[in-house]
């Protein structure tokens, strides 16, 4: 037997289908009557009932975790009472220690030759020479050297260590007792591939110390050397600290001046001058209140009010050159 679950039964036959209804075309005819519907098919076959499901696999054991390493030991920290007592006064300071002696002065090595040039005293040297900046040689501020020497050196690269206070020698090739020893004063000028202007002071001569024009000459620098080391500083307590001064507070700074009174507000306009008053009440010997009064001369111009009426007792003499004005609509009355 097969088991196709869910099984489901046969369907039914479709019904007979309903006759359509004759009728001319014209009107529409009567529709017919639906057919019955045929009976369904048979019943619907029971839901076959669900397998039951696999059973779940085992999960893998976890690995054993791996033991951590061991930590380092701390090293102990060292324990030392903290020394108690008062601190001590201040000694006096001790004597500076004596300052090493200077070393010797050190001597070149090294000599360049080179020819003088007595025909100019400035510009720029001619391969192989030197000149001086005065005619008179030793009494010269300034000696200036080709880059090129006699013997084809290019010593450019020795010129910037020339420095102030190094000496040099001009002797004559021929004769030693003929020189000319000079102080530098000032950085020299260096003019890369052509020549240094060297600033000098004469500090002392010999022999023949003119030379004469394309002499043979030798040009030997004299370096400064090094200074000697400064002696041990001497050890003595450091003295003790002097009192605070004493002094008098410095006298009270002059106050400041009165700033300037700000400038006075613009007086506003006046306003109109209001009407005159009504009379005062009549007067009367005793209890009477029979008499008003008024004056006989209009001596300042007047201008009666607007809706109102004015009344004056006669004789009046409006003044020369006094206006009374009447506005339209009022009155003035002189009885």
């Amino acid at each position: 037997m097969d088991c196709n679950w869910p099984y489901v039964g046969a369907t039914g036959s479709t019904g007979p289908q309903g006759s359509t209804g004759a009728g001319t075309t014209g009107a529409t005819g009567v529709q017919g009557l639906t057919g019955s519907t045929g009976p369904s098919g048979g019943p619907t076959g029971s839901t076959g009932s669900t397998g039951s499901t696999g059973a779940t696999g085992f999960t893998g054991a976890t690995g054993v975790t791996g033991n951590n390493g061991a930590t380092g030991l701390t090293g102990a920290t060292g324990l030392g009472a903290t020394g108690a007592g008062t601190t001590g006064a201040t000694g006096a300071t001790g004597a500076t220690g004596v300052q090493g002696a200077t070393g010797l002065t050190g001597q070149s090595s090294t000599f360049y030759n080179y020819k003088s040039d007595t025909t100019i005293v400035s510009g720029v040297p001619a391969i192989n020479t030197l000149y001086w900046n005065n005619a008179t040689q030793t009494v010269s501020t300034i000696v200036t050297l080709s880059h090129i020497d006699a013997l084809g050196n290019d010593l450019d690269v020795f010129f910037p260590f020339f420095k102030t206070n190094d000496k040099f020698v001009i002797q004559d090739q021929g004769n030693s007792a003929n020189f000319q020893t000079w102080r530098i004063t000032a950085t020299p000028t260096v003019v890369l591939n052509s020549y240094i202007s060297i600033p000098v002071t004469l500090v002392t001569s010999g022999g023949t110390s003119q030379f004469g024009n394309n002499q043979q000459l030798i040009f030997a620098i004299v370096t400064s050397g090094l200074t000697g080391a400064t002696g041990a500083t001497g050890i003595g307590a450091t003295g003790a600290t002097g009192a605070t001064g004493i002094g008098a507070t410095g006298a009270t700074g002059v106050a400041g001046g009165q700033g300037a009174t700000g400038v006075q507000g613009i007086q506003g306009i006046q306003g109109i001058q209001g009407a005159t008053g009504s009379p005062g009440g009549a007067t009367g010997a005793g209890t009477d209140a029979i008499f008003f009064l008024n004056g006989q001369t209009v001596n300042t111009s007047y201008t009666i009010p607007v809706s109102r009426n004015a009344g004056s007792f006669g004789p009046v003499t409006v003044a020369s050159g006094v206006t009374v004005t009447v506005p339209p609509g009022g009155v003035w009355t002189v009885v």
